[in-house]
């Protein structure tokens, strides 16, 4: 996933993504497995 693409996006809208980091290191975890 773009996760580490777009840090930009995580400092943008920390507190919005403080729910959707969980999500996506969800999906990381299972795409890079």
């Amino acid at each position: 996933m773009s996760y580490r693409s777009r840090p930009a996006f995580a400092v943008a809208r920390p507190g919005l993504t403080r729910r959707r980091h969980v999500d996506m290191m969800r999906v990381c975890s299972a795409a890079c497995s």
